[in-house]
């Protein structure tokens, strides 16, 4: 593939006499520092790209590492949070056993005369003078 200089100085483009040739160099040299500026120029934006890139992972992999550690704290919260409500479920069903405990214990005393006497009855046949 012709650069564009080499097309500059092939016919019809080149020019003739001394003045042609100087024109056709002139002209050669500024393509060759535009394609050098053009090169340059896209080294440059690769650089910049990729500079570009990198920057912008980091920022990616700060948030993460901040959202992250905010969901932790989230999350231990929200564990208090379960556990004090896990201590008052237990806490209340303790409370509701005891106390579910305590009206046995009174229906049974309030029972236990009627339950004797009719064991009794069973055991030693009815008691005269009721």
């Amino acid at each position: 593939m012709n650069s564009y200089a080499e097309t500059w100085l092939s016919p019809p483009f080149r020019r003739a006499g001394a003045g042609g040739e100087s024109l056709a160099k002139e002209t050669m040299q500024a393509v060759s520092n535009a394609e050098e500026q053009a090169h340059r120029i896209l080294r440059e934006a690769e650089l910049e790209r990729d500079r570009l890139l990198a920057e912008a992972e980091d920022q990616a992999k700060s948030l993460r590492a901040g959202a992250e550690k905010e969901a932790a704290k989230r999350v231990n919260v929200l564990v208090g949070v379960a556990k004090a409500d896990g201590e008052k479920l237990q806490a209340k069903a303790a409370q509701d056993t005891r106390e579910e405990q305590e009206a046995l214990r009174q229906r049974a005393a309030q029972v236990y005369p009627q339950a004797e006497a009719l064991v009794r009855e069973i055991l030693f046949g009815p008691v005269e003078g009721r």
